[in-house]
């Protein structure tokens, strides 16, 4: 069994988001994205996360960010950024296999990662 990390009261991290949404306004990004606090069907709260609040918090965490609020609350409106950190990340990370492969004699793959990078650097850009 599972055992999600809890705070003194008890309550997971994903009921402290819930408490949150229900209890600031967030002018950051549109909550009902990420928070269903009305049923379509019933007069009654749902107080559920959406699916892609969970895709928002998952990408998040992948992204190697801290869960700060640099995109808004818990940084779930990430996916709907394009980050140039990110980016500028395997843009370096691009060069230094170009290196690498010049390095090693492997001018065909150089070729390729250069031109990976010439790309991104195109796209951050403009």
């Amino acid at each position: 069994m599972v055992v999600a990390e809890r705070d003194s009261a008890g309550r997971s991290h994903y009921e402290l988001v819930k408490e949150y949404f229900r209890s600031h306004r967030i002018a950051d990004y549109d909550v009902s994205q990420y928070y269903d606090d009305v049923s379509e069907y019933y007069d009654r709260s749902q107080d559920r996360l959406t699916a892609l609040f969970y895709k928002g918090d998952r990408s998040m965490r992948e992204s190697g960010f801290d869960p700060s609020d640099r995109f808004g609350p818990f940084s779930i409106d990430i996916i709907h950024y394009n980050l140039a950190c990110l980016n500028s990340l395997l843009y370096l990370m691009e060069t230094q296999t170009v290196e690498i492969m010049e390095i090693l004699g492997s001018d065909a793959a150089a070729q390729l990662w250069r031109g990976r990078a010439k790309d991104r650097a195109g796209a951050l850009t403009g």
